[in-house]
């Protein structure tokens, strides 16, 4: 079985071979809010969930997140949503984020696996008591989502890596610019940052864990899933889940005014996080 966890379990499941046990690493950054984004100088430090580091092992946890438009159709089905607030209208511009990616069938690890042909991000408004959350309009009803190819985001290697039963599978930081610049108003807002597969029983992206706790209200997390009919689609807070609470590193930038996120908190003891599997075709 197939699991995204702290360690994820590769098992004899749709002859997907061998157990390989992956342990994420990766290397903490600190980014001082409102600060330039490089790709683009006027922006400023919207949203920082910096990557999370075990102080104490120097390991951390990825989440494996598909993209929203996947309907739930890849081996994982499962998208995570990482939440973030705004006190007052803003336009995000670009964006960095921070994840890793199987090599089940081999091939190069310079770069995310050549299965993930690209990424979707997607902003959806928070609607309290309502799960099916509606993805979030700009002027002329434009729908806050890109699919970014390959070649719309650069892949930067932190130096950290995945030990994938003895192999290295790298951590990657990924800066993206974000077309059509649209100004949202002041709210909750849940960003989902999954892969588009080209084969979707192919090796998957995996979402890397920020420093907040997806269980704590002001830096909640929510996931998706289609092992049911209907299912995917509805945003289900991980402390209502019976996972322990995961949350997707990202940085956004672009113009409005920075929120300072909560305190860090500890992400101790976590394991089994947003375990997966594929349900019956």
């Amino acid at each position: 079985m197939r699991q995204g966890s702290l360690t994820v379990v590769h098992g004899q499941e749709e002859g997907k071979g061998v157990a390989l046990r992956q342990t994420f690493a990766i290397a903490s950054l600190v980014l001082a809010a409102g600060s330039a984004h490089a790709l683009d100088g006027s922006s400023t430090l919207l949203y920082s969930n910096a990557p999370a580091t075990d102080p104490e092992t120097g390991l951390d946890q990825a989440v494996f997140s598909d993209s929203y438009d996947s309907e739930g159709d890849n081996f994982y089905s499962f998208a995570l949503g990482q939440k973030f607030s705004q006190v007052t209208n803003f336009t995000v511009k670009s964006l960095s984020f921070w994840g890793v990616s199987e090599y089940v069938f081999g091939g190069s690890q310079a770069q995310l696996s050549s299965n993930i042909i690209a990424i979707q991000v997607a902003i959806f408004r928070i609607t309290p008591g309502n799960p099916e959350f509606p993805l979030a309009e700009g002027e002329s009803s434009q729908e806050a989502t890109w699919t970014l190819s390959r070649s719309q985001f650069t892949q930067v290697a932190t130096g950290s890596s995945v030990d994938v039963g003895g192999s290295l599978s790298p951590v990657f930081r990924m800066d993206a610019a974000l077309s059509g610049a649209f100004e949202l108003a002041a709210g909750d807002y849940m960003i989902t940052i999954g892969g588009v597969l080209q084969d979707p029983d192919g090796d998957a992206f995996a979402w890397v864990d920020g420093e907040y706790d997806g269980g704590n209200p002001a830096t909640q997390a929510y996931g998706t899933r289609a092992n049911q009919p209907g299912e995917w689609g509805r945003w289900i807070a991980l402390d209502q889940a019976p996972d322990p609470s995961a949350s997707g590193a990202v940085m956004l930038f672009g113009q409005g005014t920075p929120v300072p996120g909560p305190a860090a908190i500890a992400l101790l003891g976590l394991a089994g996080r947003a375990s997966r599997r594929r349900r019956a075709h």
